[in-house]
């Protein structure tokens, strides 16, 4: 079972699927929306403006989760 705040290698192509997903990137543009932290050891970025659906049989493997103090409270704002 897939649970909030865990991060996945998806395949996104083609589009399929119910779920909701958040990019994780080391690149992209910092925005307010773009809440930024440290994954692994490496800087990057949740890409809150670039939900996306897919479904749970896109999900490659589980790489980790991210705490949600750390992107609740924006997703919250973007949302509001």
């Amino acid at each position: 079972m897939v649970k909030r705040g865990e991060v996945y290698w998806v395949n996104l192509d083609p589009t399929v699927g119910t779920e909701i997903v958040a990019p994780l990137t080391s690149k992209g543009q910092p925005l307010g929306c773009r809440p930024e932290l440290v994954f692994e050891g490496k800087p990057a970025r949740i890409l809150l403006d670039q939900l996306r659906s897919v479904d749970k049989a896109r999900l490659l493997g589980r790489l980790g989760t991210i705490d949600d103090s750390l992107w609740h409270k924006t997703l919250l704002e973007m949302l509001a």
